[in-house]
Order: C-alpha cells, then sequence, then structure tokens
C-alpha cells in the first residue's frame, strides 16, 4: 500500500495507509469534548436623560457612574472560536444581586436606577455542553450619589431640622412668655389699682362716714342732755346706725379688692372671724369648722367677695327668719372644690317656693335669688334643703380649679 494512500468507503469509512499499516477512522466515531470558554467584559453602556452612548471597556479599573446615569449595563463575550453562538452566560452583580442569574445566549446585560455605591460585576460563560467556567475578571463599579444623596447634605439637613424644631420650639416658648409677662403686667396693674382704689375707700370715704358717725352720736348726747324732742333724737340715730353699716360695708369692699387677700388662708380667716362676730352681737351659739392649716393657693377676688357676701346673707336670714338659737358654719376643702355648708335649728323652710322647684324665700325675708346669683357668677352651685333635724341647710359649693389636698375642718 502506498505512503499516502486513502480511502472511503460507502458508509463513510475513511481508511489511511502509513508505514506502519492502515487506520480506519469513521467521522461520527469523534466528540467535541467539553470545555468551558473564558469570557471578557468587552464594553460598557451608559444612558441619561440627555441620551445614550457605549465605551470599550479596557479590562483594568472601576467604572465609576455619574447621579445623571439612569440605566448602564455590560457587554461580553466568550472566546469560543468554534461555536460562540451556544455559549450560555450567567451575570452576579455584588452589593445587589444574591446569586448568580443566568441569561442564556445574551451577551450584554443592563440595570437601572441602582442605589449609590460600591458593586462588583462579575460574568462567566460555558458551552452548551459543557459547565461554567472560570469568570471573567471582576469590574468594580461606583454608583456617585447625588448631591441630596450625600452624607454631608443629609447630615446638613438634620442638623437644619434639628435647628428648625429649635427655632420653632424657641419661637413658642418666647411667645408664651411674652403672653405671660403681658398677663403678668395686667395682673399687676389691676392689683395695683384695686390697692389704689382700697386705699381711697379707707382713707376718703371710711374717714368720712366715721366722722359722720361720731358726729350724729355726739349730736345724739347733745340733743338727749338739752331735752330736744325724740324725733330728731331718733333721726340721729338713724343717721348713726347707717354711717355704721355703711363703714361696714365699705370694710368688705376693701377687704376683696386688698391683692395680698386673694389668698385661701386669707378667706378662711375673714369668713371665721365674720361668723363668729355676727354670732356674738346677735346672741346666737355657733359651732365653727373651719380648716386649720388651709393650702396656700389663689383665689380671685370675685370668690372671695361672692362667698363672704353668700355667707353674710345666710347668717342673716339665720336670725331675721329662721329664729333660730345656734348655727353651724363648716368650710371643707377637697380635691378641686371649696364648700361653705350653714346649718341652723330654726323654723326650716318656707312653702313658698320657686318655679324651679326651689325655695324662694326663707320666712318672709329676702328672697335667695341673689345668693343663686352669686353662687352661679363664680361657676358654683347653692342648695337649700331641710336639716335631717329640722333648720336650714345652705350648702355652697364653688370650684377651685387646680386640685388642692384634702384638708378637713377643725372645730
Amino acid at each position: 500500500m502506498a505512503h499516502i494512500a486513502i480511502c472511503m468507503d460507502p458508509d463513510g469509512t475513511l481508511y489511511f495507509g502509513g508505514d506502519r499499516g492502515v487506520t480506519v477512522f469513521h467521522p461520527d466515531d469523534l466528540a467535541a469534548p467539553a470545555r468551558s470558554h473564558p469570557v471578557v467584559v468587552t464594553a460598557v453602556h451608559r444612558a441619561t436623560r440627555e441620551g445614550s452612548e457605549t465605551a470599550p471597556y479596557a479590562g483594568t479599573g472601576a467604572v465609576t457612574l455619574a447621579p445623571a446615569v439612569t440605566t448602564f449595563g455590560f457587554g461580553f463575550a466568550a472566546l469560543d472560536f468554534t461555536s460562540a453562538h451556544l455559549s450560555r452566560y450567567a451575570v452576579r452583580l455584588d452589593g445587589w444581586d444574591e446569586d448568580w442569574v443566568e441569561i442564556g445566549d445574551r451577551q450584554e446585560v443592563s440595570y437601572t436606577n441602582l442605589p449609590p455605591g460600591r458593586y462588583t460585576f462579575r460574568v462567566r460563560a460555558a458551552a452548551a455542553d459543557g459547565g461554567w467556567g472560570e469568570e471573567a475578571a471582576p469590574v468594580p463599579l461606583v454608583v456617585r450619589p447625588a448631591w441630596w444623596e450625600t452624607w454631608v447634605f443629609r447630615a446638613a439637613l438634620a442638623l437644619g431640622m434639628v435647628a428648625l424644631v429649635a427655632g420653632v420650639g424657641w419661637d413658642l416658648s418666647r411667645r408664651r412668655y411674652r403672653r405671660e409677662l403681658a398677663a403678668l403686667r395686667a395682673r399687676q396693674a389691676l392689683d395695683a389699682e384695686r390697692a389704689r382704689i382700697s386705699r381711697d375707700m379707707h382713707d376718703e370715704v371710711g374717714a368720712s362716714l366715721s366722722e359722720i358717725a361720731i358726729l350724729s352720736e355726739l349730736a345724739q348726747l347733745a340733743a338727749a342732755g338739752d331735752g330736744a324732742p325724740p324725733a330728731p333724737t331718733g333721726r340721729l340715730r338713724q343717721i348713726a346706725e347707717t354711717s355704721r353699716e355703711t363703714l361696714g360695708a365699705i370694710g368688705e369692699i376693701v377687704w376683696a379688692l386688698t391683692p395680698t387677700n386673694d389668698r385661701l388662708p386669707a378667706l378662711s380667716a375673714y369668713l371665721r372671724e365674720h361668723a363668729a362676730r355676727y354670732a356674738e352681737s346677735t346672741g346666737l351659739h355657733a359651732t365653727l369648722r373651719f380648716p386649720s392649716h388651709p393650702p396656700d393657693r389663689p383665689v380671685s377676688a370675685e370668690v372671695r367677695r361672692a362667698v363672704f357676701l353668700i355667707l353674710k346673707e345666710a347668717l342673716h336670714n339665720v336670725v331675721k327668719h329662721a329664729g333660730a338659737r345656734a348655727v353651724d358654719v363648716t368650710l371643707a376643702l377637697a380635691e378641686d372644690r371649696l364648700t361653705l355648708i350653714v346649718a341652723d335649728d330654726g323654723c326650716g323652710l318656707a312653702a313658698d317656693v320657686g318655679g324651679d322647684g326651689a325655695p324662694a324665700r326663707v320666712r318672709g325675708g329676702n328672697g335667695l335669688g341673689n345668693m343663686r346669683g352669686r353662687a352661679v357668677e363664680i361657676g358654683g352651685t347653692l342648695d337649700v334643703t331641710r336639716g335631717a333635724r329640722g333648720g336650714t341647710v345652705v350648702r355652697l359649693a364653688v370650684p377651685l380649679g387646680e386640685g388642692v389636698p384634702e384638708n378637713p375642718p377643725s372645730v
């Protein structure tokens, strides 16, 4: 057989003749070895609102994306010169993808609106009948933040918010302070005016009434000594009594106007003193129950005067209309309420009852309208009932605003 003899039979088997014999070969017996192919990154794609561009990738260095880039991607290819169209690809973006993502035979991948940060792009390829080969060299990727996404801006924004909140708080505090200061100044001006009126009434009106009362009494004594008729003497006595009564009323008004008396202890002491003095002057047996140590808290002049006048009217009715021999006066301070109770052992309520179901008059005396009206004016209530053992019980309840510690009365 010749050295270069070649022959193919009808079924396609090839025969090669050589010095050492015949080589038999059939093309179908050949199979391409399973192998993977190296892969390289070839291009970087960038897209903004204005347009897009594609640039070749040099194979070294990080890819940096400006904040204006909204979409970007990579192009890549497997180095297989026999069946490149049969290669399969898988990509992974560290910092974004949790695992490899197979994309088939596509030779590019794109990403949209990645958050600012650092990433690493990886890609690998495999032949249609082979396993995954080694991945391409990793491509570092840096997505730069917009100015409003930088930590400097965020820190400045946080500081600005803190400053804004602090400024608003300071402005509100300043406004509240100004309102409180204006209210305090108005209160001080009112107190000063009240003190001035109190002094003027005491010094001018009070002194004049005292002088009238004294002169009337002196004239009464002189007339009696001269044997004057009873009528002029009676009129002088009436003038003196009226002057004394008016002087007492002026003293009550002065007490109500004096700013230093705008405290619960002053009110308690004044009520107790008036009740004791009135009982002594009228011969009533009085039991007085008042707090031994009232809480030192403010109470307005309006409340003080209304409570006093209600007590005064109630005691007046006890003597003039009830025919009582004894009276109990109790002042109780509990939580946020002041309670004044006047109970007598007199003849009790009259049958004359007002349209609201409440007694309108007590034994022909002055109606309770003024007392109820004063109670309503200070936000309180006034109840008039029969006592458990007869007599009449007048109960005044007045809210005090903020709560006060419970302070039971002492006899």
